[in-house]
């Protein structure tokens, strides 16, 4: 792609962030309905906090988020 060139599409802040990315994929990838927090912190190296904070804007952005 070259400079002239631009996406025809703009990155969405909700699910392109890499923590919210990373939860995602891993939610849609699992095999089980549900994944314990605690696994699904563990798994991406996040801390409780921040585990917290990135679920809550997911939550928060699901029901006026297209695609969620």
């Amino acid at each position: 792609m070259t400079e002239q060139q631009s996406f025809d599409f703009a990155l969405d802040k909700v699910v392109h962030v890499q923590a919210r990315l990373a939860v995602m994929i891993h939610l849609a990838s699992s095999a089980h309905p549900a994944v314990p927090f605690a696994e699904l912190r563990e798994r991406l190296e996040l801390s409780a906090g921040n585990m917290s904070v990135q679920l809550r804007n997911l939550e928060d952005a699901g029901g006026d988020h297209q695609g969620l």
